[in-house]
């Protein structure tokens, strides 16, 4: 597959608050036996960013859940993108997939009260465009100050 490793200059985020200084992007089959792939360049980013061993856990384990969460949503044989946005005190990671149904993914049990609780920030929502429906969750871990 392209684009993967794809790592993009600095520029603004799409909110436009926080300066990006790198980006990686990976795109894999929507299957629950990839997400290894994702737990890993998830922790290793984390590392890279110096956060602490508490933080490269807790993204690890948010961005696990978070693919979790739309694997089911996706179409059959749909591809699941992670970007990672690298800053200087966080990371954000946006997982999304095609989505069979347009549904967004639940956000009243038990995984997303993980998310919530692992992440500094974390959203959903579904963008639609045309023919597709893009369901996914963007997530936000920030550097302890002073760590």
């Amino acid at each position: 597959m392209n684009d993967v490793g794809k790592v993009a200059p600095e520029h603004r985020t799409p909110g436009g608050d926080v300066d990006e200084l790198a980006a990686v992007e990976i795109r894999l089959t929507a299957g629950s036996e990839y997400l290894s792939t994702v737990r890993a360049v998830a922790a290793d980013l984390a590392l890279q960013q110096d956060m602490t061993l508490d933080e490269v856990d807790d993204l690890r384990l948010a961005v696990d859940e978070a693919c979790s969460m739309l694997v089911p949503l996706a179409t059959p044989g749909a591809v699941l993108a992670c970007r990672f946005s690298l800053a200087e005190e966080e990371i954000r990671v946006r997982c999304s997939v095609p989505s069979r149904n347009g549904g967004l993914p639940p956000m009243d049990g038990f995984p997303w009260q993980v998310l919530v609780t692992l992440t500094d920030d974390a959203r959903c929502d579904v963008d639609h465009d045309g023919d597709t429906d893009l369901a996914w969750i963007e997530l936000v871990k920030r550097k302890v100050v002073g760590a």
